[in-house]
């Protein structure tokens, strides 16, 4: 797995894969994520606050959840793409966040087991009605309330 350690302006960096992904480029470029919501993340979320993250990818906004709500908050990240979870996972470990519980499961409106369309560019991978796809774990929001006991949850992504 070749792989890039990109320094983002919000502190702490994202492990991505060297090939030219969507997400390998703008990080490159802008050396931060394009969407704006990603300063609304920082600018609401407060250290001890709760959140979840729902299609992690590769920790653009876990990364900026956790530092926002510091060791005391949590994060709970959801990826069902395995790949792409290995560079999660490094993200998290290169940052230290102890704050972060990573889960390879895909949110959806059943638990069960579902199948991920895998595209060459993992942004725009999406869960499958029909037999295509890569199998993959599927949670709910209440299931996993009632598994992990996250009790008050601030934000959702």
């Amino acid at each position: 797995m070749d792989e890039l350690f990109i320094h983002v302006k919000g502190g702490g960096g994202l492990c991505v894969p060297a090939a030219m992904s969507m997400t390998t480029y703008v990080l490159i470029e802008q050396e931060d994520w394009f969407e704006r919501e990603i300063g609304f993340v920082r600018r609401l979320l407060k250290p001890a606050m709760r959140a979840l993250d729902v299609g992690a990818s590769f920790g653009t906004y876990t990364l900026a959840m956790a530092q926002a709500v510091e060791p005391d908050g949590k994060v709970w990240a959801y990826e069902p793409a395995a790949a792409t979870m290995g560079y999660l996972r490094k993200t998290i470990e290169r940052n230290k966040l102890t704050n972060v519980e990573l889960y390879e499961a895909a949110m959806a409106d059943r638990e069960g087991i579902g199948r991920l369309q895998l595209e060459e560019r993992s942004e725009l991978n999406r869960l499958v009605a029909d037999g295509a796809g890569q199998p993959v774990s599927l949670t709910t929001l209440d299931a996993e309330q009632t598994l992990r006991d996250f009790g008050r949850i601030d934000f959702v992504k």
